[in-house]
C-alpha cells in the first residue's frame, strides 16, 4: 500500500504494542502487583479488537479495489491469499513448540496438552470450537482462529453491506445477537460462569463479530463507494459515533440489569458489551488517524511495528518468557521497583522480539504472501 494507507500500519503497530503491554506484567519478577499498573496495562488487551477493526476495514478495501462480485473464482482467490497470509508464520510457531513438546521436551512448554486433537485443531484453525484447546499451544492463537473464521464471512457480508447505513444496521443486529448469547448461554449451561469457560465464550466469532463490523463502519466513513479515500463529512462521522455509542451503552445497561435480575450480582466479566464500548472508542482513533488528526501516532516507528505486527504478535510472548527466566535478568530486576522493571522488560522484550519478527517477516511472511498470489494465479484463470 502507498503512503495514503500508512495510517493502517500505524494502527496495527499501536495494536500489537498494546498486546505486549498486557503480557509484560505476566513475567515481571515482582510478585506484588500494582493495581494502577495492572489496570492500565490490562487495557492493552483491546489491541486485539483494534486488530479486528483494521482487518475488517482492510478486507472491505481490498474487495472494493478488486471489484469483487461474488464469483467462485474470486472467492477462491480471496481465500487462498488470506490463508497464505496467516498460515505460514503460525505453522512455524506450531512446529517450534511441537518440537520442544514432543521431540526435545522442555519445562518451558509444559503447559501444552499433548493429545493429538490439540495440534490438529490448531493446525486447521478450529481450536475455537474446543474450550480445552482454544489457546493452548501458541499464545494468542484464539484470536487467529477467530479471524480465520471471520474471513469466511467477509465475502458474504461484503455482498450484503453496501453503505454506511447497512453497516450500522449490521452492527446493531450483531450487538443484539451477542447480548442474547451472553444472557442465555449461562442459563442453559451454568458452568459458563467459570473463568475458563467464560473466556472460551469470549474467544468466539459470535462475541467478537460486532467489533469486526465496526471495521466496516469505519470503511464507509473513510472511503467512498468506489473504495477511494474520501472521508465522510463531520456531521455524518459525529452522528455515526453517537449512534454506535448509544447502541453499545443501551446494550450494556440492559445486560447489567438482566444479569442482576437473574443472579443478584453486578456482572463485570470480560464478556460484557463493555468491550464494544471500548471498540467504538477505537473507531474514533481509526477515523482520527485516517483524517490526519493525531498525526504524532502515524510515525515511522509505529508503522514499522505495524508491518511486523503479525510476527511480533506470535513471538513476543515466548520472548518475554525466555528473558524473564534468565538468571541475569532475575538478578538485575530484583534491584528495580515494579514500575522500572515493567518498563525495562517492555523495552527489552519489544526490541528483541522485533528483531526476530523482522527476520520472520522477511523470510516467512512475505514469501508466504507471494506464494499465495502465485498459487491463486496458477489455479484460477484470470477474467
Amino acid at each position: 500500500m502507498n503512503n495514503r494507507y500508512d495510517f493502517l500500519d500505524a494502527l496495527r503497530g499501536i495494536a500489537v504494542l498494546g498486546v505486549v503491554t498486557v503480557h509484560v506484567l505476566k513475567f515481571i519478577v515482582h510478585t506484588t502487583n500494582s493495581g494502577i499498573l495492572y489496570r492500565l496495562s490490562g487495557e492493552g488487551a483491546r489491541g486485539v479488537q483494534l486488530f479486528y477493526i483494521v482487518s475488517a476495514l482492510t478486507l472491505f478495501l481490498s474487495l472494493h479495489s478488486s471489484q469483487y462480485l461474488g464469483k467462485v473464482g474470486e472467492t477462491l482467490k480471496y481465500s487462498l491469499r488470506r490463508f497464505f497470509r496467516i498460515a505460514p508464520m503460525f505453522y512455524l510457531m506450531l512446529i517450534i513448540i511441537g518440537f520442544f513438546t514432543f521431540i526435545y521436551p522442555l519445562d518451558f512448554f509444559s503447559y501444552v496438552k499433548t493429545d493429538i486433537l490439540n495440534f490438529v485443531s490448531s493446525f486447521t484453525f478450529i481450536n475455537g470450537f474446543f474450550p480445552d484447546y482454544i489457546n493452548n499451544i501458541v499464545p494468542g492463537q484464539w484470536s487467529i482462529a477467530v479471524e480465520m473464521l471471520f474471513y469466511i464471512l467477509v465475502p458474504i457480508l461484503f455482498m450484503r453491506i453496501k453503505n454506511l447505513e447497512g453497516a450500522k444496521k449490521a452492527f446493531l443486529y450483531s450487538i443484539i445477537f451477542t447480548t442474547l448469547i451472553e444472557l442465555i448461554l449461562p442459563i442453559i449451561s451454568p458452568n459458563l460462569n467459570g473463568g475458563d469457560l467464560q473466556f472460551a465464550l469470549f474467544a468466539t466469532l459470535p462475541i467478537q463479530l460486532p467489533t469486526f463490523i465496526l471495521g466496516f463502519v469505519s470503511f464507509f466513513l473513510i472511503y467512498n463507494k468506489d473504495g477511494k479515500k474520501e472521508s465522510a463529512d463531520k456531521k455524518t462521522i459525529i452522528d455515526t459515533i453517537k449512534y454506535l455509542f448509544a447502541v453499545t451503552l443501551i446494550a450494556e445497561i440492559i445486560f447489567i440489569i438482566v444479569k442482576f435480575a437473574l443472579s443478584k450480582t453486578i456482572d463485570t466479566s470480560l464478556t460484557t458489551p463493555r468491550i464494544y464500548i471500548e471498540s467504538v472508542i477505537l473507531v474514533c482513533l481509526v477515523i482520527s488517524l485516517a483524517n490526519g488528526y493525531l498525526s504524532i501516532l502515524k510515525n515511522k516507528l509505529f508503522q514499522f511495528f505495524g508491518k511486523i505486527s503479525y510476527s511480533l504478535y506470535l513471538t513476543h510472548f515466548l520472548i518475554l518468557m525466555l528473558i524473564s527466566r534468565t538468571a541475569l535478568y532475575i538478578a538485575v530486576a530484583k534491584h528495580m521497583n515494579i514500575y522500572v522493571e515493567y518498563v525495562f522488560l517492555f523495552v527489552l522484550g519489544t526490541i528483541i522480539a522485533s528483531v526476530i519478527s523482522y527476520i520472520t517477516y522477511i523470510l516467512i511472511e512475505k514469501p508466504g504472501q507471494e506464494l499465495g498470489k502465485l498459487v491463486s494465479k496458477k489455479l484460477i484463470k484470470q477474467d
